[in-house]
């Protein structure tokens, strides 16, 4: 357990384990099972573009090869700072893949509560779009930059990035598969009672507290949710709001969309109501 986090209580853990609430399974572990479910159908629909669980999951690991090469990894904290758009997706999964730990901010947060979470956290990376609603992340990125001194990494989903940064694009570009085998991706699974993702709350007093989930509890947040919600392979879901939240991420969101197996499905413009073939 990484320091400063408290473990959920031995007891506790032990009984959830013996009723299956937890699987021992991890959330890219999941993934990768509805992968094998549901290899041609589609993943994930963003504007134009449309991937199916096959294509998705070879960028997932494309890029985790990546960050592997670049030391996120094995308990790093990564900061998610992305809109609704594949890349959140594709890099969120990746992470979770290669035991980096997403923790979850906003697009509307701005250099008091990154500058906050990044350092209380020592992130080693920085997941940002390039400009979002005539909002320059490089430059906030820029201004942060020296005063993190845990942060090694700024990637950007864009066409443009900082001096530096790196462009998202450029990375899901490069087959580094063909130079290293995905199969190192298994030496880096964490373990089911790591800690996945950090969570925030709402900050409606102050700055943001961190939430720290495993991938045995949320898992089955997700798969809980997904169940009472009446989730099935049929089901699409539209995210409507910042994905990063916990409610469109887990409750059911994209994590009880994938463990049932369908697709995401997200505009970000009202469009004509449209369905999967």
């Amino acid at each position: 357990m990484l320091e400063g986090v408290v473990a959920w209580p031995p007891e506790l853990a032990r009984r959830y384990r013996e009723r299956s609430y937890w699987e021992g399974v991890t959330l890219g572990e999941a993934f990768d099972r509805s992968v094998t479910t549901n290899a041609e159908r589609v993943a994930v629909v963003d504007g134009p573009r449309r991937i199916t669980y096959r294509q998705l999951a070879g960028l997932v690991d494309r890029l985790g090869l990546h960050l592997a090469q670049r030391g996120i990894s094995g308990g790093r904290v990564a900061v998610f700072q992305l809109p609704n758009v594949l890349e959140f997706v594709i890099a969120y999964f990746a992470c979770l893949k290669v035991g980096a730990i997403p923790l979850t901010c906003l697009p509307a947060h701005r250099h008091a509560e990154i500058g906050y979470l990044a350092k209380f956290t020592d992130a080693a990376a920085w997941f940002v779009a390039a400009e979002l609603r005539g909002f320059d992340y490089i430059a906030m990125a820029e201004e942060l930059h020296d005063s993190l001194p845990a942060l090694r990494e700024i990637f950007v989903a864009g066409e443009r990035a900082g001096r530096g940064m790196t462009r998202i694009g450029d990375l899901l570009d490069d087959p580094i598969e063909a130079r290293i085998s995905a199969s190192a991706l298994e030496g880096l699974r964490p373990r089911p009672g790591d800690v996945a993702v950090f969570q925030l709350s709402g900050g409606t007093t102050g700055l943001p507290k961190v939430i720290p989930r495993t991938h045995d509890d949320y898992l089955y947040n997700s798969k809980a949710f997904a169940a009472a919600a009446s989730f099935d392979r049929e089901s699409v879901l539209l995210v409507s709001v910042p994905i990063a939240h916990n409610f469109p991420l887990a409750c059911p969101g994209v994590q009880g969309r994938y463990s049932s197996g369908r697709g995401w499905y997200w505009r970000r413009r009202p469009t004509r109501r449209r369905s999967f073939p």
